[in-house]
């Protein structure tokens, strides 16, 4: 575009505000011109007006189960054929576009032909749970995408740890397992709210299940790194995790929060 005299950058994600998100809508004034930078929430869910070029890197942060330590991790990998091409579709909606790919034709010959359904790569712990609730036995439930095997047998194990499953049954559930599932919470966020009343702890743990439920509480930036750490020190406890996110959240709680006035148009 010549005669560009500005640049003005935009972030969109999932987890942005919605007052955010709609900024990547608004229309730009003359010689300016607008640049997103999106997750893969710009591939289907959504058409942003005027968009002429699209940089494909050829990544997406992608959540898997790790069946070995029962943990969630969000690592980058390789996209599928069928996400380059949304992706390249996300150009010249109401205009011709183009779509600038970081990765050679052959990489892409080498990419799945679709991304792998996310039953085989999450935990399926939860999914497990609310089947038995229903009677239902995963092992012969006829899925569109049966779970891995090794998923499965760790839910087992998980749930059989919970007390929500009868020992030694992998059908069977038990009274306490049909009262977590009542709770929109993996299930061992569900045991520990039941159970927090009898150690006279119910406050702080409602306090460290929302925190564990939602993103991470501590945010670092590349440029001030130094400052981050020693901010995050201030919360530390020598007791471990749960009680530093615990401090996190009083702290919280005690800020003083902006005055919100409420009118009637």
């Amino acid at each position: 575009m010549s005669g560009t005299t500005d640049l003005r950058v935009f972030t969109l994600y999932a987890q942005l505000s919605q007052g955010k998100q709609l900024e990547c809508f608004l229309p730009t004034p003359v010689n300016v011109r607008k640049v997103i930078l999106a997750t893969n929430i710009a591939e289907t869910s959504i058409t942003i007006p005027g968009i002429r070029c699209v940089i494909d890197c050829g990544f997406v942060k992608e959540k898997s189960f790790n069946t070995s330590d029962g943990l969630d991790v969000l690592k980058s990998v390789r996209i599928s054929r069928a996400q380059a091409w949304q992706r390249s579709g996300r150009a010249g909606r109401d205009a011709d576009g183009t779509c600038y790919r970081a990765y050679t034709k052959r990489e892409m010959e080498s990419f799945a032909d679709a991304t792998q359904p996310e039953i085989l790569r999450t935990n399926p712990t939860s999914m497990v749970l609310q089947l038995l609730a229903l009677d239902i036995d995963c092992n012969n439930f006829d899925f569109l995408d049966a779970p891995l095997e090794e998923g499965l047998r760790s839910a087992y194990k998980s749930l059989d740890a919970l007390g929500a499953i009868k020992s030694g049954s992998v059908s069977l559930i038990t009274p306490l397992g049909r009262q977590m599932v009542q709770y929109p919470l993996d299930p061992k966020y569900s045991k520990l709210l039941l159970t927090a009343s009898s150690f006279g702890c119910m406050e702080e743990i409602l306090s460290l299940v929302s925190v564990l439920s939602s993103d991470h509480v501590f945010v670092s930036n590349s440029d001030k790194n130094e400052m981050a750490a020693l901010a995050h020190a201030k919360f530390q406890s020598k007791h471990g995790d749960h009680l530093t996110l615990l401090n996190v959240f009083n702290a919280f709680c005690k800020t003083e929060k902006p005055k919100v006035n409420i009118y009637e148009e």
